[in-house]
């Protein structure tokens, strides 16, 4: 958790304004820290869209988030 907090922390820091991220969970699911969540926004409808043409069968989700500053 505390680990996950501090990549969209960093995510944020480093990313420009208006550039996309695409975040894949394996075994833990993960999402973006609440504190974080009105600045690194997902998209759920390109999330489905990359979910549904994504050919890897290992990866639980796919999640698309647009950073805003």
């Amino acid at each position: 958790e505390k680990e996950t907090h501090r990549l969209f922390l960093g995510i944020h820091k480093t990313a420009r304004k208006g550039a996309r991220v695409i975040f894949r969970n394996l075994m833990i699911p993960r999402e973006v820290p609440d504190k974080l969540k009105d600045r690194i926004v997902k998209d759920e409808t390109l999330s489905k869209q990359i979910y549904a043409n994504d050919r890897s069968f290992v990866y639980g989700k796919v999640a698309a988030y647009s950073i805003r500053k």
